[in-house]
């Protein structure tokens, strides 16, 4: 689970440094600390963090900003997050503005500027504590109402279970009378009434005969005057099949079963009468349906445990030229060459577990031709015997046409292979194709990506010193050592330009970082290759920035090729040639900065905020040194403080402390290139002046 989420606003960078340093010291790591320069970025901030699920329980917010002021930046920050705890931080609130954030905004703290540090610490200590309690209560209520619910619902259950065993007891599916000595019916269930079509006051107090047909109905009063005077029963205590009459005079068949009772003196008949009218329909079915089998079109056999054929329809014995007396004398095996004895077995053992199994084999005929075939087999007991039915398909035909479709799905597949040398399958998938033949011209989407751009350093001249197929071949080498790495880590390579690579990331900038460290530490050991091949070594700069961008297809109706255009990858090569000027070979700007699920995994520094070639406003450079060598990360973690505060108050514009602080860091580590630019700014600065 990711840390809960603090976010600081502010329109100063100074201000927002301050409280990243006074919230780290009043609570360590435990939480991540975002920023935002306005309200608007503030409120987009909010709806990722929103959208990623993030817990996040307190923002601070500066009042006098640009285009939104702080209480209406809480406003609308509580319009999306209703639980977060408001502060707001100012020294030119009025009254109405505090008033206005409490009212809308259910403003926690209102703080004037400039703070006092351990005032500050304690009100976020007090305002994380206020949120977790009410964030535990809200859970709590939660879990009883979960529990209130599934008391209803089991209570629910009981009622319907109650219910239903009622009516099963007061209804059974089966008619039931009761018939005295002399025929008279005494008592019927509501199933005989729906049964016959009579009400209950219809037939009690009637003589049986009225369900029966005419025939029947003459001859039942002459059964009971026999079983009076001999006792010799006719259907009394068997079960019998005999047709009823309806109160319409329609007759069905049914099944009754007659048992003598004795309540007291008196001697009565309890008949139960089951419909089989479906039954009876049934057999007729099942008739038809053996009929069927016998002249079915595929070919059907009854086989048992030893693989002995007990029965062939007409298929079986046509299809393997055999008559179906000659199939009666074979064993599964002498036809299917396919199915060992032993084989037979195993199947009969999965069969009395899973009760059915499907597979391919190939039968023989009685002329010696073997053809393909598709079985499927079914477990079946009848009368305390084990059948495996068995149903066969010839799939001659079919094996044929699956031959020439694998051999065309191989051949679109070469064809696929080659295309996508071209136009990458990551590409397509992010145009939601699955075929480079579904690509038209235009086909476009808007995503939110990050852009990696890397150019080897110097390389133009160094190519003067080779032939041209030196330097391409060059070039591959190099290419192909990288391009693996960005597969690796979800990119997606838009294009080499030269020895420039463009790629891009859709799933997350931490795979664009992390893949840009390979490439760097890769490098390494493609230079020691290289020196040991007596060829010059490369220095690469690699850029990143994450924006949203237009992922599509440009060009013509007869040449077109995928592409991205956004500002954000004019920006992402721009911030890539910054890294000649600072001296380090990774990158990044704000934008990605922000969108890292845990920054504080990664050996990182804000280098500077500069107006980058082509842009009206600031842009915050950051670099990762996780590729430098052990010994400089160890220099460079020793000297981050003194290099970051260095930053902070050069661009408040107190040069002289910016000064000392940047020469501890160049006497510590002479190598540190971005500390000695600022210097050399520095003293340009006191040279101006």
């Amino acid at each position: 689970m990711s840390k809960p989420v603090i976010v600081c606003v502010d329109d100063e960078y100074t201000i927002l440094d301050s409280l990243k340093i006074e919230l780290k010291k009043a609570l360590g790591n435990d939480y991540l600390i975002e920023t935002a320069e306005d309200g608007e970025e503030a409120i987009e901030l909010f709806e990722d963090l929103i959208e990623e699920q993030s817990d996040i329980p307190l923002i601070i917010s500066d009042y006098l900003m640009p285009n939104m002021k702080g209480d209406e930046v809480l406003k609308e920050i509580h319009q999306l997050s209703p639980k977060t705890l408001k502060v707001m931080l100012t020294g030119q609130a009025d009254i109405n503005a505090v008033g206005n954030a409490i009212k809308h905004a259910k403003l926690y703290r209102y703080i004037s500027k400039p703070w006092e540090a351990e005032d500050l610490r304690l009100t976020v200590k007090e305002a994380i504590h206020s949120y977790q309690q009410e964030k535990r209560v809200s859970e709590q209520h939660q879990i009883l109402e979960a529990l209130n619910r599934e008391q209803a619902e089991l209570i629910q259950k009981l009622q319907v279970s109650e219910a239903q065993t009622r009516a099963i007891v007061l209804a059974a599916a089966d008619g039931i009378i009761t018939v005295n000595m002399q025929g008279i019916i005494e008592m019927i269930n509501p199933a005989l009434e729906t049964m016959f079509g009579y009400t209950q006051k219809e037939l009690i107090g009637q003589n049986v005969s009225i369900l029966m047909p005419a025939d029947i109905a003459q001859q039942h009063d002459g059964f009971l005057e026999a079983y009076t005077q001999t006792g010799k029963k006719h259907i009394i205590d068997s079960t019998r099949e005999l047709e009823g009459r309806r109160k319409n005079g329609e007759t069905f068949p049914l099944e009754l079963s007659v048992r003598e009772a004795h309540l007291g003196s008196r001697q009565l008949f309890v008949g139960i009468l089951h419909d089989i009218t479906e039954r009876k329909q049934a057999e007729a079915i099942l008739r038809l349906t053996q009929h069927s089998v016998n002249y079915a079109a595929d070919s059907i056999l009854w086989v048992n445990q030893t693989g002995q054929i007990l029965y062939a329809n007409d298929s079986a014995a046509c299809g393997l030229d055999y008559t179906q007396d000659e199939l009666l004398t074979k064993n599964i095996s002498d036809i299917d060459i396919s199915t060992t004895a032993e084989a037979w077995q195993e199947y009969w053992g999965y069969l009395i577990n899973q009760g059915s199994l499907s597979f391919e084999s190939q039968y023989e005929a009685k002329n010696g031709q073997v053809f393909p075939v598709e079985t499927t087999l079914n477990y079946l007991e009848y009368d305390n015997k084990a059948y495996a039915f068995a149903f066969t398909r010839d799939i001659t035909e079919r094996k044929q046409a699956e031959e020439e479709r694998l051999k065309a799905a191989y051949e679109i597949f070469q064809l696929n292979k080659a295309y996508e040398r071209f136009v990458p399958s990551a590409f397509l998938s992010l145009l939601d194709k699955a075929s480079i033949v579904e690509v038209e011209l235009g086909d476009q989407v808007k995503k939110e990506m990050t852009v990696l751009f890397s150019d080897i350093r110097g390389f133009t001249p160094l190519s003067e010193q080779m032939s041209p197929k030196e330097v391409f071949d060059f070039i591959n080498i190099y290419l192909s050592r990288m391009e693996p790495i960005i597969l690796e880590y979800q990119g997606v390579i838009d294009k080499y330009i030269g020895d420039a690579i463009m790629a891009l990331f859709p799933k997350s900038a931490d795979d664009a970082i992390q893949g840009s460290v390979q490439m760097l530490k890769t490098l390494v050991e493609h230079n020691k290759r290289l020196a040991a091949d007596d060829l010059p070594q490369i220095q690469i700069g690699i850029g990143l920035n994450t924006g949203p961008l237009i992922l599509g297809t440009i060009g013509g109706k007869n040449r077109m090729e995928g592409t991205v255009i956004a500002d954000a990858v004019n920006l992402s090569a721009r911030v890539e040639s910054l890294t000649k000027i600072y001296g380090t070979p990774l990158l990044i700007t704000e934008y990605t900065h922000l969108k890292l699920a845990n920054p504080h995994q990664y050996h990182i520094r804000v280098i500077d905020a500069v107006q980058v070639k082509g842009k009206s406003y600031e842009v915050t450079v950051y670099e990762i040194y996780d590729a430098d060598s052990p010994e400089i990360i160890q220099l460079k973690d020793q000297t981050l403080e003194d290099f970051e505060t260095g930053f902070l108050f050069y661009h408040i514009g107190k040069f002289e402390y910016a000064q000392r602080l940047f020469q501890n860091v160049l006497e510590i580590n002479p190598q540190d290139k971005a500390a000695q630019v600022y210097i050399n700014r520095i003293e340009q600065h006191f040279s101006d002046c």
